[in-house]
């Protein structure tokens, strides 16, 4: 009977907010939308941000109770290093020593690593290193992720979005989640247990870039290049993966035709590094444009200076190719021309015994041979 006495209340506080979102206005609540990040293949999963849109005013509440939970959920699994469950306990000054943890599976209400938000109850927070993360729906379970409704941070950004959760898996997303919002005039409204969208419309949308997003239709301008640089475990499935593979031969044996080092070359740390702005680390200001902007490309933020987290912006890749001798033991090497790749015009000496001017060094048998042993006894040259 208490159950049942619960129940109603609950559908007359819905009824209610509806009669007046007629009287009032309409909610400004469009959607939930997912965006498709570039992580750099850090390790196996897809990094995407989930986010809520609204046509105005501010939300402020994630919340479950008794009748309406709230769930998101994956077909594989969250990657969660367990050091953070919500975006501001995430330390952005260890991105330098560990660039995983830029990817980090959390949840917040709007995009601020410093300005944390408030909890009520309890949100069973180990499921963000499980495969679904669910809270209310059981008796007593009403709980909440909150800010005050004055906080900036409840604000729609420049794209209408506000950000709720970071989540990087290996399988594919659902679930769904009830919101508290409130528009300009002041009325709240209600979105119960609206629907997590599997497939992010916010992506890469070039179909020659490694990070292609089918999905997407819109550009978040996080297009990859070139080859993928990963382990091919299966190439080496005998010693288990890559890992058993190195261990047990080293990267420089040939195995099945290939050198280690080329099948497993995550392992054997030999992935060239890749020259390109990182976004997503400066996300405070928008891009690395904004944050080149504002701080300058000297500034340390987080850490790191920004002219290594944003190279392109801060014009300091070195992309072009200088041909020359890259052999040290060359006669025509030359450091300063800066060469980094192999034209063939290197030069030596014509042997151990003369210089690379031509001048002799000696060392040649009675023979004239330059370091050989004479003639045969009984012998002439």
């Amino acid at each position: 009977m208490k159950l049942n006495l619960k129940f109603l209340k609950h559908k007359i506080i819905s009824i209610l907010l509806l009669i007046s979102s007629v009287i009032l206005g309409q909610s400004p609540f469009d959607g939930l939308v997912l965006e498709q990040l570039n992580n750099g293949n850090a390790f196996e999963g897809t990094t995407y941000r989930l986010y809520a849109t609204l046509s105005e005013g501010k939300l402020y509440v994630i919340y479950g109770d008794e009748t309406r939970s709230s769930l998101i959920e994956t077909t594989g699994e969250f990657f969660n290093t367990g050091t953070a469950n919500l975006q501001d306990q995430v330390d952005t000054t260890y991105f330098q020593y560990n660039d995983q943890l830029r990817w980090d599976t959390w949840v917040t209400i709007g995009d601020d690593y410093f300005d944390g938000v408030s909890t009520v109850g309890n949100l069973n927070f180990d499921g963000l290193s499980n495969s679904f993360w669910a809270f209310g729906g059981t008796v007593n379970s009403d709980a909440a992720i909150t800010r005050t409704s004055d906080n900036p941070n409840c604000l729609p950004d420049e794209n209408g979005r506000i950000l709720l959760a970071q989540i990087t898996t290996d399988g594919s997303l659902s679930g769904f989640l009830n919101l508290r919002i409130q528009n300009d005039e002041g009325t709240v409204f209600e979105e119960e247990q609206i629907i997590i969208p599997s497939d992010p419309t916010i992506g890469c949308l070039d179909s020659t870039a490694a990070n292609y997003c089918v999905t997407c239709t819109e550009d978040n301008e996080t297009c990859s290049y070139g080859l993928v640089c990963q382990d091919d475990d299966s190439a080496v499935s005998a010693f288990g993966d890559c890992a058993g593979a190195v261990a047990a031969l080293g990267c420089d044996f040939v195995y099945a035709g290939v050198p280690i080092g080329d099948t497993c070359p995550e392992t054997c740390d030999s992935c060239p590094s890749v020259c390109e702005d990182d976004d997503s680390a400066v996300s405070a200001f928008g891009d690395c444009a904004g944050a080149v902007a504002a701080l300058g490309c000297d500034f340390v933020y987080a850490g790191v200076p920004i002219g290594d987290t944003c190279p392109e912006t801060c014009d300091a890749c070195d992309t072009e190719e200088v041909l020359g001798c890259i052999d040290v033991t060359a006669c025509n090497y030359d450091a300063d021309l800066g060469a980094d790749t192999d034209d063939g015009s290197c030069t030596y000496p014509v042997d151990n015994c003369t210089d690379c001017d031509g001048n002799d060094l000696g060392g040649q048998d009675e023979c004239g041979v330059c370091e050989g042993s004479g003639p045969a006894e009984g012998f002439d040259c």
